[in-house]
C-alpha cells in the first residue's frame, strides 16, 4: 500500500523511497496521541515533539489527557526519582493493563517492540495457576530470557516472535513443570470470555452478570483465583451490580448476595495489592467502584476492604478519594498529604525533567476495558 502511494503521488516519488516513507508512517502512527477513551477529547490527535519521548511501560509512573489550549498534560501517578525515564500505557489505561506478560507483550508487538519494562521482567504474577504437584494457585510462566525478537527481519509479525513459555515454575513448592501439564485451554477460553463480558452497557447488564458469575466460577475451579482472570471477572461481576442498581429503580438482592460484593470487593483489593501493586489507575478504578457500592448501599467504604485513611497505601488518601468523586464526608478530616504535578507540553515547550515527586491525585480513572 505504500508503494502504490509513492507511484500514484509525484511529490511523494521524488522526494521518499518506499522504505523511507513506510518507517516515516510508523513513527507518525507509533507517537501521535489520541484519546478515543474520553468523547469530548475523541476528536483531537496530535504529534507532540516533546510527549514523544516518554517511553512505555505496563507499570506506568505518568498519565496525560488534553488540556486547554492543545497542550499535552502528563500526570504523574507514582513517585518519581530525579533521573527516572517517565513513561506512560501505550495501550491505553483500561483494565487491559492486568493481564498477563505474554498478551501485552504481544499486544504491544504490532507497535514494533517486545516490552521489557520491569512488570514485563519479573515474575508473571497476574498469571498464577494451580501447581499440578502440590495445588497451590501459585504456578508461573517461565518465559525464555533470550528474546526472539532479535531474530526478527519484518517478513512476519513481531508478536510471532513472543512465543509461550515451555516450562512453569512454583512459587510454593519450586518445582518446575511443562507447559502441557497446565489447563492452558481454560485459560485461553476465560482470557476471551472475561473482556468480552466487560464490554456490555447497562441494558445488557443483567445477561452479563449471569456471564460473570459463571465466569468466576469455571475460573476458580479451573484456573484458581490469582490469576487476572477470575480477578476481572469478579471486577465485571461487581461493575454489572452497580449498573443495574444504576439503571432499574428496583432490584431485588438479598443479604448474602450484598456480603458476596463486599466480599469481592476486599478480593479485588488484596489482588492489586499483592500482584499489581504499581498499576495505579486500574486499583483507582476498584477503589472507584468500591466507593460507589459502598454509597448505593448507605456504607463506609471500610467495609469494601479498603482503609479510609490511606485506601491504597501510598500516604494520598485525600488526593486519592477526591480524584475519584469522593463526597466531603468521605474525606473529612483527612491530610492533603503529599502533592504532586502536572507536566503540560504544548508543541514546543522544554522537555520534562525527572525530579522528586509524591504520589498526586490521578486526574480520571479507567473502569473498562480497552
Amino acid at each position: 500500500q505504500t508503494w502504490e502511494l509513492v507511484k500514484w503521488h509525484q511529490p511523494l516519488r521524488d522526494r521518499w523511497h518506499e522504505e523511507d516513507l513506510a518507517c516515516f508512517l510508523h513513527i507518525v502512527d507509533l507517537n501521535i496521541h489520541r484519546n478515543d477513551e474520553d468523547p469530548g477529547q475523541s476528536g483531537f490527535s496530535g504529534l507532540f515533539l516533546l510527549g514523544s519521548k516518554f517511553s512505555h511501560s505496563c507499570a506506568p509512573n505518568t498519565s496525560w489527557s488534553f488540556g486547554h489550549y492543545s497542550t499535552l498534560q502528563y500526570h504523574t501517578i507514582q513517585p518519581i526519582e530525579p533521573g527516572e525515564m517517565l513513561t506512560f500505557s501505550y495501550i491505553g489505561n483500561g483494565m487491559n493493563l492486568v493481564v498477563n506478560t505474554l498478551l501485552r507483550q504481544r499486544r504491544l508487538a504490532s507497535l514494533w517492540f517486545v516490552c521489557q519494562c520491569k512488570r514485563c521482567q519479573g515474575h508473571d504474577l497476574s498469571r498464577q495457576i494451580f501447581c499440578p504437584r502440590c495445588r497451590a494457585p501459585r504456578c508461573v510462566p517461565a518465559y525464555d530470557s533470550a528474546i526472539s525478537h532479535e531474530l526478527w527481519k519484518g517478513d512476519k509479525p513481531l508478536s510471532d516472535f513472543v512465543r509461550e513459555a515451555k516450562r512453569w515454575r512454583c512459587l510454593a513448592c519450586e518445582v518446575e513443570v511443562p507447559a502441557a501439564e497446565l489447563p492452558l485451554n481454560a485459560e485461553g477460553f476465560l482470557a476471551l470470555r472475561v473482556p468480552d463480558m466487560l464490554q456490555g452497557g447497562p441494558d445488557e447488564a443483567g445477561d452479563d452478570r449471569a456471564c460473570a458469575e459463571r465466569l468466576r466460577e469455571q475460573a476458580a475451579q479451573e484456573i484458581g483465583k490469582a490469576h487476572w482472570a477470575y480477578m476481572l471477572a469478579t471486577f465485571g461481576w461487581m461493575q454489572k451490580c452497580l449498573m443495574q442498581l444504576q439503571h432499574y429503580h428496583v432490584l431485588q438482592l438479598g443479604e448474602a448476595e450484598l456480603k458476596e460484593l463486599r466480599n469481592a470487593s476486599h478480593f479485588v483489593a488484596a489482588w492489586f495489592h499483592e500482584n499489581a501493586p504499581l498499576n495505579t489507575e486500574q486499583r483507582l478504578a476498584a477503589l472507584s467502584l468500591a466507593m460507589r457500592l459502598a454509597r448505593n448501599f448507605g456504607e463506609k467504604l471500610g467495609n469494601w476492604g479498603y482503609d479510609v485513611r490511606d485506601p491504597l497505601g501510598d500516604g494520598c488518601a485525600k488526593a486519592r478519594l477526591t480524584a475519584i468523586g469522593a463526597m466531603p464526608s468521605d474525606i473529612e478530616g483527612l491530610s492533603d498529604g503529599p502533592s504532586g504535578g502536572i507536566i503540560a507540553l504544548p508543541a514546543a515547550e522544554q522537555a520534562p525533567v525527572g525530579s522528586r515527586t509524591s504520589n498526586p491525585p490521578a486526574f480520571r480513572y479507567h473502569a473498562g476495558w480497552r
